[in-house]
Order: structure tokens, then sequence, then C-alpha cells
């Protein structure tokens, strides 16, 4: 960090302010995608709408200097238990940077695929329990301790025309996981109203989307804003895009932080 960032952050963070967390390193930490494009037996094609929101992901993940977990544990359209020996993989990447000396500074987890709430579905049509599969191992991981991460849970919604089995995912139990863990931050991204037309996915009727519209706040005022002040941003926008006869209650935001986060302080904005 120069000592131009400095200054702007000791400008926008007084000594009655809340402590921030530390983002200095040239590289800030590591980012994953569990991009989950179709699911089997079931006529969800997800593609279109995942391809882009990882390229909004991609753009501003970069911009904030993370780098995105090696190209081997980023598997496209992974089965549930791909899904969760990816994120082991993931966790591997910090602690052979720690064992460097080059302790990364945030993680950030998303996962694009269809969910309930309690579970998120790879494509063999499994579910991965959120808590103990993704959100635990991630938050739990000592090289983390006292550090922000973040996971961010894109989930596509299912047709209710479409005859599923037993076994297929479903819109019950829509409690949303997050025991309070320290430095976690979680955000759901889907909001009722997103439907599937036949097998089509018409997630994107209100353009941008809520996590398009999240990168480009992202892009726009990370240079000056905590994360907190653009999710509030996020939630006047949710406010005004929400259905009326929404029966589950999306986008969800469960934040845990003790501290300040400032993905990008002292930093121009994305041109």
């Amino acid at each position: 960090m120069t000592e131009k960032d400095k200054e702007a952050a000791r400008k926008r963070t007084p000594s009655s302010s809340p402590p921030c967390y530390t983002m200095e390193k040239q590289e800030r930490g590591y980012y994953v995608v569990l991009q989950v494009d179709t699911i089997s037996p079931f006529s969800y094609d997800f593609k279109t709408s995942n391809e882009d929101d990882c390229i909004a992901l991609k753009k501003v993940m970069e911009e904030f200097r993370f780098q995105a977990s090696s190209v081997d544990t980023n598997p496209r359209n992974p089965s549930s238990q791909r899904m969760t020996t990816t994120i082991s993989h993931f966790i591997e990447d910090f602690k052979n940077c720690a064992e460097d000396g080059d302790e990364k500074e945030c993680a950030v987890v998303v996962v694009m695929s269809s969910g309930n709430g309690k579970n998120i579905y790879g494509s063999d049509g499994e579910p991965v329990d959120i808590q103990k599969k993704i959100i635990d191992p991630v938050s739990e991981t000592e090289i983390l301790k006292d550090k922000p991460k973040i996971f961010i849970f894109v989930t596509r919604p299912r047709c209710s025309t479409t005859t599923m089995s037993d076994s297929s995912p479903q819109d019950e139990d829509l409690e949303i996981v997050g025991e309070q863990k320290k430095d976690v931050l979680i955000l759901w991204t889907t909001m009722e109203g997103d439907k599937l037309c036949g097998d089509k996915l018409c997630h994107d009727q209100v353009k941008p989307n809520w996590f398009q519209t999240l990168m480009s706040v992202f892009a726009d005022y990370a240079h000056e804003k905590s994360a907190k002040e653009m999710l509030d941003m996020m939630d006047t926008w949710a406010a005004c895009k929400g259905s009326p006869s929404a029966k589950k209650v999306f986008p969800s935001i469960c934040t845990f932080n003790e501290k300040e986060l400032y993905f990008n302080p002292g930093h121009i904005k994305l041109s």
C-alpha cells in the first residue's frame, strides 16, 4: 500500500470508527468459483447466466488484486464430490502460501448452482451441505483466522412446471444457513420473481441482475466505501426490484464481520 493509500484509509477511518481488516498486500487473496451449468438428470441449463456473472466477477476480482485459485481446482460443472474436493484444494492454496511466507488477507468463495438455502447441488443432482462442506472448512481454517471470509451463493431457481423426482432440488426448507462465525460474510443473491420458463432460465429478466449490479457497485465504489456501505446500497436496489408477492426473502445478507472491510482502499475505480 502506498503512502497515498494509507493516508486515504486514515481519513476514512477515524479513531472512533471500528477497526478495519488489513488489505495491504499486492495480492489480497484467492477466490474460487464453483460453477454448475447443468444438473443431471433435470433439464436445468444455467450456462449463459453463469458465464455472464463470471465475466463480471473476474473483472472485479482482478482489480481488487485477488488471484483465481489454480486451474485444476476450478472445475466447470462440478459434481457434488468435486465441489467438496475443490474447497479442500482452495484451502491448501492459502496454506501453501503461508508456508512460503506469504499469508493472504482474504478468501472469496462463489457458488453458482441451484439450491434451497441449506444445500447447493452439483451437476450430478446430489446435494452439498453448505454449512458443513463449504462454509465451515474455509471459516475454520487456522491460517484464515481473524481474516474476512466471503461466501456468495448465486442460487438459480427451479421451474415449478418441471416434473422432478423426490431426489431433485426442491424449494422447501428455505431457512438460510449461516451460523455466527467470526469474520464471515454470506450473500445469497437470488430474488423471488426469478423463474424458469420451460427449461430456460429467466433469471436475467431484470437487467442487470442482482449479482452483476453488485459487481458494478463494487467496481464503482470500493475505492471509497466499505463492504457494509456497498451492501446497504444493494439493499436499496433490491427493495426497488423485489416482488411484492415474494414468498422467499432474497437477496439475503448474513454478516458477522467485527471490523470494517474495504476491498480496495485508496485505489481508483474501474474504467
